[in-house]
């Protein structure tokens, strides 16, 4: 989605889909690449999409954002590496030295 091609049409489409005047085309690129990633699609996949170069890392470090939802998943695997057997061990082990 090349900014020059589409950019100019951006206000009819807004307009035309209710959305408030200070909603940047730019929003769109934020709105796909997030749920495109959550999903799994690879990064080439949205490269492509979004119109950004093979190799660029522009989508990622941009245009992307991380709901709360996964980092809450996250959070709670690391609780659950804390109740493993990693810790006791590391524990035991600096004991002895």
């Amino acid at each position: 989605m090349d900014n020059d091609r589409w950019g100019h049409r951006w206000p009819a489409i807004r307009d035309r889909l209710e959305l408030p005047a200070d909603v940047p085309f730019r929003a769109l690129r934020h709105t796909a690449n997030s749920p495109m990633q959550e999903q799994g699609v690879p990064l080439t996949h949205r490269q492509k999409i979004l119109g950004h170069a093979p190799g660029s890392r522009v989508t990622d470090r941009n245009y992307l954002r991380v709901s709360p939802a996964p980092l809450r998943v996250a959070v709670k695997a690391l609780a659950k590496v804390g109740k493993g057997p990693m810790i006791a061990d590391r524990t035991r082990s600096s004991e002895v030295n």
